[in-house]
């Protein structure tokens, strides 16, 4: 028989992000977070954590004030509350207080802090309670978040970004800030990504970085 694949948390815990329900005071010790079980990928933002679960479905906890957790509340939750409208989700990533998704057909969806645009949902700059659709639409094989801004890698080796680009953080060539996606310069036959506070990695094929 397959073990059950569980959570556990310690630290700070000013959220709830622990998520095992009794409170917000810090743990020294692990403890469970929540009933959450068959997990298959954890992400954590700077007061929430989110599980995606085997069959599909994402959970999070702690500190919501911009709707990070996605259970269509403003409301923070000490203990694991399911995220609206994803389903299916293979991979998951968190930002400093927002979160994305990627499903199984190649699309990504965001959720929470909004105001620089990184949850690509067409422009808008408004805080996400529930999961909106991002406007690149599919062939999403990974997704990578920072403070604010959120990068995808395509199927193709392309990568592409959006939200704060004050720094040039997305690649693009400019320090334009962007709410849809732009592709980064320079960046072919990429085959994973990795994200910053406000800086990002791509790995190539040929074994390089940048």
């Amino acid at each position: 028989m397959k073990k059950k694949k569980t959570v556990w948390g310690w630290g700070i815990n000013a959220g709830g992000q622990l998520g095992d329900g009794t409170g917000v005071s810090p743990r020294t010790a692990a403890v469970r977070w929540g009933n959450v079980a068959n997990a298959i990928a954890i992400a954590a933002g700077y007061a929430h954590t989110s599980a995606l679960r085997a069959d599909g479905t994402v959970w999070s906890a702690g500190f919501n004030g911009a709707g990070q957790l996605g259970d269509g509340t403003f409301t923070s939750a000490t203990a694991p509350v399911r995220m609206a409208n994803v389903a299916n989700a293979i991979a998951l990533a968190s930002g400093g207080n927002h979160t994305c998704t990627l499903d199984a057909t190649g699309v990504v969806w965001g959720v929470g802090y909004n105001t620089r645009g990184q949850l690509g949902d067409y422009g808008f700059a408004t805080q996400r309670a529930s999961a909106a659709r991002m406007a690149l639409v599919g062939s999403t094989i990974a997704a990578a978040r920072g403070q604010t801004y959120t990068i995808v890698l395509k199927a193709d080796g392309t990568v592409w970004g959006l939200g704060y680009n004050g720094v040039g953080s997305l690649g693009d060539g400019t320090g334009t800030n962007r709410s849809t996606f732009v592709k980064m310069l320079n960046a072919t036959n990429t085959v994973g990504i990795a994200g910053g506070y406000v800086s990002r990695l791509a790995l190539q094929a040929d074994g390089s970085g940048w």
